[in-house]
């Protein structure tokens, strides 16, 4: 009920706005045709179903020639096939159809000299319009034993597929790679020195210092391709289409300068602004193009025969290839930006989904196409590292490329193999140590009333009285304790600070025993082990039987200071 006077209050709008409303019902072929104008539209880029039509356009009128050409005066074929089945191969699905085609992708490839990557595109084309266009669906082409029919796509025919595979490997074995090096970081910091050397030295004008630090920086922080770089503007970049473009922040890093993207991007906008006497405009081009003395051609977009000129200019500044064999093209910045976020960046490195969006690799691209393409972008030095053989002859090739990153420890032995050769490192030099202190502690023994003349030798008896000795020389001194005396060949070995710590150092095995074998000879161990052991018996004794009281030592082992192996039998005997 609506009160005089008072206007009725509106309903509110739903959420998701008034649903329009149908009194008929469309036919299957109506909707069918929607969704053909949609996948037209969307499933794959403007560009490549254009490039497909004009390839499926191109096959017919040529078949439809050569099906004339095969007809005599008399309107019949001249050749075994029949030239009217042939001249509707492409519009009618027959035995005849991939005849046709593959005399067409001959004609392209083998008479007008084309090279594989038309074969490529034509075997593209065909097999979208026959799966489309015929509803040929199927990766096989056979005949149907029971309805006599054709099955499947034309594409796939054994004789056209044979040939179409061999076009694929001879351009893979005869032509040059045109894969580009990824220009790395430290080449990009030898590059822009020399630039700044070139300009100093005249060689290049400050325009075009300026400029290629720009372009570089702004290639490799942005990981932009050349037409992408060439067509910036001061502006919007992408005005037709702006959902499609993206918006960079650049901060200003100034840890590492020759990366510094903003610097140099801000270095050369302002001197662009001083060449042209005026701000820059929205329409106006970030690099215009160069000309031969250096200067700019204001309103001109760069192009890429100028970017690749003064890239190899660069480049044979540097000698790069000289250390680097293989090929710079202008999709080096793109290859090593991605890298340097992706591997080598010191403070943070990028995740394999924020490289794929920076990158704008498709998430719908296929599995083998994102995994070449990731591979050739991120991981091909890694590749080249692990699966090169380029250093088989050398003796010092190392055989576990594939174990650590870039081969950051193969130089290095395992933990416990390291471990291992230490300890025996050690304990042969204390084993040498304890052998040079056993001859200076045998030798304090010398009585202090022997007196040696010519042809007479004076030795002390059982009942002799105790041997003097002296206190400045002690049976265990400061180099039995820490360190070896210094002489020729003599090194350290460990550092004890008590009689208790040398101890326990004897006590225990530096080497486990399950890896003598690998690193003594039988031979070797065991007599080292059996001098070390007795070693370990007359020390341990003075030590703790005794301890450390040479008097009470002496009155047990009587005339025996001079005669190690004796006094090791008389020790052995207690």
């Amino acid at each position: 009920m609506v009160q005089h006077g008072v206007a009725p209050t509106p309903r509110k709008k739903s959420k998701g706005g008034q649903k329009l409303t149908i009194n008929f019902l469309p036919s299957y072929a109506s909707l069918n045709k929607l969704s053909k104008a949609k996948v037209d539209a969307w499933f794959r880029a403007e560009s490549t179903s254009d490039g497909y039509k004009q390839y499926v356009r191109e096959g017919k009128a040529w078949i439809a020639k050569w099906a004339e050409s095969m007809k005599g005066s008399d309107g019949t074929s001249m050749d075994a096939l029949d030239s009217s089945a042939i001249a509707v191969a492409f519009d009618t699905v027959s035995e005849y159809t991939p005849k046709a085609l593959h005399a067409f992708v001959i004609y392209k490839c083998e008479i007008q000299e084309n090279s594989y990557k038309t074969a490529e595109g034509i075997r593209s084309a065909f097999k979208h319009y026959f799966t489309y266009t015929h509803l040929c669906q199927g990766n096989f082409w056979r005949k149907n034993g029971t309805t006599g029919q054709w099955e499947g796509n034309p594409v796939f025919d054994l004789s056209y597929s044979s040939f179409h595979e061999s076009l694929k490997k001879e351009y893979q074995r005869s032509s040059d790679s045109s894969h580009s090096l990824p220009m790395l970081s430290k080449n990009i910091e030898k590059m822009f020195a020399y630039a700044d050397h070139a300009c100093s030295s005249k060689k290049i004008s400050k325009t075009q210092q300026l400029f290629w630090k720009a372009f570089v920086s702004i290639a490799f922080t942005l990981w932009t391709r050349c037409d992408e770089a060439i067509n910036l503007t001061a502006g919007d970049t992408n005005q037709d289409n702006p959902e499609k473009s993206n918006n960079y922040d650049i901060p200003l890093d100034s840890t590492i300068p020759h990366l510094d993207c903003y610097m140099h991007t801000i270095n050369w906008m302002n001197h662009l602004a001083e060449q042209m006497q005026h701000p820059l405009q929205k329409t106006d081009f970030i690099f215009p193009a160069l000309a031969s003395t250096g200067k700019l051609k204001i309103g001109t977009a760069v192009g890429h025969a100028e970017i690749k000129k003064l890239l190899e200019h660069f480049v044979s500044g540097i000698e790069l290839l000289a250390v680097w064999p293989g090929k710079f093209t202008t999709h080096c910045f793109r290859c090593g930006g991605a890298q340097w976020c992706f591997m080598w960046c010191p403070d943070r490195k990028w995740s394999l989904k924020a490289v794929k969006w920076q990158g704008g690799w498709s998430p719908t691209e296929s599995v083998h196409l994102e995994v070449t393409t990731l591979t050739r972008y991120l991981l091909d030095e890694v590749c080249k590292y692990e699966h090169g053989y380029s250093d088989m002859v050398m003796p010092s090739r190392s055989f576990e490329h594939h174990v650590t990153f870039m081969g950051d420890d193969a130089v290095h032995q395992s933990g416990l193999a390291m471990a291992s050769s230490d300890s025996m490192t050690l304990i042969l030099e204390e084993i040498r140590a304890k052998r040079v202190e056993i001859a200076r502690i045998v030798s304090s023994f010398q009585p202090s009333q022997v007196l040696t003349t010519p042809g007479h030798v004076h030795h002390l008896g059982p009942n002799t009285n105790p041997l003097s000795w002296t206190p400045s020389a002690p049976l265990i001194t400061d180099a039995f304790l820490g360190l070896s005396e210094s002489g020729p060949g003599s090194r350290a070995v460990l550092h004890s600070d008590t009689v208790t710590d040398i101890h326990h150092h004897q006590k225990g095995l530096l080497l486990p025993l399950k890896e003598w074998p690998k690193h003594f000879k039988p031979s070797q161990y065991r007599s080292e082990a059996v001098k070390w052991g007795k070693i370990q018996k007359v020390v341990d004794k003075y030590y703790t039987a005794y301890g450390s009281n040479r008097q009470t030592f002496d009155q047990l082992y009587p005339g025996l200071s001079t005669k190690y192996t004796q006094l090791v039998r008389a020790i052995n005997a207690t």
